[in-house]
């Protein structure tokens, strides 16, 4: 399941939402914390504006695949089947924990960043895993099809 091919492949389809993401959540985090001093709410904002950075760009690239022009419908169900499990305990747990325990304990600076990482880690493993499901599903599907044509 895992080779390079694959990892460069999940490198070029996440990387420019996680670029997006990362950005965010530093700028969110940083603000939060200078104006109230409070890591745990910088740490739930944080991960709220990292969403809104990597989500932007995750529906930007999916709005200019073509495949994804004929029907917004399932591309919208694709996403929500590709992201939505791991999201729901990313966003209302996991990341802002990750956020705030880096912070504390590694300081503002690095601790946002090793947080970040291990929260991508932990959402990575079920997003992946669904995506290549996804991936085989569709094949099978097209060999199938192809199968019935004359």
């Amino acid at each position: 399941m895992f080779s390079k091919t694959k990892f460069l492949h999940w490198i070029k389809r996440y990387g420019p939402a996680e670029i997006s993401g990362t950005i965010a959540v530093y700028i969110a985090f940083f603000t939060v914390e200078h104006f109230s001093s409070f890591v745990l709410a910088a740490g739930f904002i944080g991960a709220m504006a990292e969403n809104v950075g990597f989500y932007s760009v995750i529906f930007y690239q999916r709005l200019k695949d073509k495949h994804n022009h004929k029907n917004k419908t399932k591309m919208l169900t694709d996403m929500l089947a590709e992201f939505g499990p791991a999201e729901v305990l990313d966003s209302f747990f996991l990341r802002p924990l990750c956020l705030v325990l880096g912070a504390n304990l590694l300081g503002p600076e690095i601790g946002v960043l090793v947080g970040k990482i291990v929260g991508d880690v932990c959402f990575y493993i079920p997003v992946i895993a669904t995506y290549e499901i996804q991936q085989r599903r569709n094949r099978a599907k097209q060999i199938k099809a192809s199968s019935i044509l004359p």
